[in-house]
């Protein structure tokens, strides 16, 4: 079982247009950076040494779970974690291949700049960016470093009630139901970290959607109101935080056209690709518009992401009813069911949409899928 020791041990390295630090669990990239859990970090790291061949997932649980006994659900979303450090920091560089019932492989051009051992950096180069041992002992140049940087590096350290706060904030919006309150975990990391431009970009959307579609009447003022002000934070943090950016087009969204809507989403996701709210509330405006079929290459692109996110598995299956695909939209209710089981998502797959029709008259069937239409406005929040 690989350990937290196994990756501060690693060297920082370089291949393609990647560079890897699993010490400090970032990846960098032309797209920008992401910062993974020690857990991703491990997957990413077993699957780039396997150079292109199969993982396996037995593998995987035992290199990165040991003796411990998870659910297959596990997996998926460390892997599906894993596909979104591609689409985050360098879109079309690499992709995970699905094996079924075996594991996992990459493919894409990484495999091309890996047929050498990945190359290790120098830290401790002149001009490198990252932070040597001996300026760490150096305590006045840390110091002043510090505290020029208005403090920085103790902004930005972890925080284990931080990121825990903000992984089930995250992993609530991919998965939890239009009801969940998302914004109680966002809330409370900005508490911690109120200088974290992410956190209160991430409130910011929160709020936003259950002012837009869960609040109760009398508290929307307030909820727009705080989403405003967490967005306004956001930006005066870092002015191109993507979170913040959709949460500000979603408390403007009554008052752009289609066109100027669509832009702005467009420039938002051209600098975040992995803005999984921001690809959502752009499909669902193409849908409005009748472009499923620009809508349903968005939908694929998030799935490639969050393979098990509810809201990108229940419009996919709309579009594909929509498209007169209906098999195809039956077809992946019940994978959902059956075969992920990922109960959520396939009940709601087939009793919402009426899909497959079992036990039900046409009457009943029509019904359901008016139901469908209506929900889309809960999926794509």
């Amino acid at each position: 079982m690989l350990k937290l020791a196994d990756l501060a041990a690693r060297p920082d390295f370089r291949i393609g247009p990647l560079t890897v630090s699993p010490p400090r669990r970032l990846v960098e990239g032309p797209g920008g950076q992401a910062n993974v859990e020690p857990l991703i970090m491990q997957a990413f790291l077993l699957l780039i040494d396997a150079g292109g061949k199969v993982v396996t997932r037995n593998e995987l649980f035992d290199q990165l779970w040991g003796g411990v006994m998870v659910g297959d659900d596990s997996l998926n979303r460390a892997i599906a974690k894993v596909r979104r450090i591609g689409a985050e920091v360098a879109p079309g560089f690499f992709e995970i291949e699905t094996i079924p019932r075996t594991g996992y492989r990459l493919t894409g051009e990484i495999l091309e700049s890996g047929n050498g051992p990945p190359v290790e950096l120098d830290t401790e180069r002149p001009g490198s960016t990252a932070i040597s041992r001996r300026a760490l002992v150096g305590g006045g140049v840390a110091a002043a470093a510090v505290a020029g940087a208005g403090g920085l590096w103790l902004i930005n350290r972890s925080d284990p009630q931080f990121d825990a706060l903000m992984r089930q904030g995250e992993e609530a919006v991919d998965y939890g139901s239009p009801g969940t309150d998302t914004a109680k975990y966002f809330r409370g990391a900005a508490a911690i970290r109120p200088r974290d431009a992410k956190a209160q970009g991430m409130l910011a959307i929160a709020l936003a959607q259950r002012a837009e579609y869960g609040e109760p009447q009398a508290d929307v003022g307030s909820a727009v109101g705080e989403a405003e002000r967490a967005a306004q934070a956001a930006l005066a943090i870092d002015p191109g935080e993507a979170n913040a950016l959709v949460a500000m087009c979603m408390l403007q969204r009554s008052t752009l056209d289609l066109a100027t809507f669509e832009d702005r989403m467009r420039s938002i996701l051209a600098k975040d690709p992995g803005n999984m709210i921001g690809m959502r509330l752009l499909w669902g405006m193409l849908q409005t518009a009748g472009r499923s079929h620009d809508a349903l290459a968005l939908v694929d692109r998030a799935l490639a992401m969050k393979p098990l996110a509810a809201g990108n598995n229940f419009p996919k299956a709309q579009l594909l009813w929509i498209l007169g695909r209906v098999p195809e939209a039956e077809g992946l209710a019940y994978h959902n069911l059956v075969v992920k089981h990922v109960d959520d998502v396939g009940r709601r797959l087939v009793a919402d949409a009426g899909l497959g029709d079992q036990g039900r008259n046409g009457a009943e069937a029509g019904r359901h899928r008016s139901r469908w239409a209506a929900g889309q406005q809960h999926a794509t929040a």
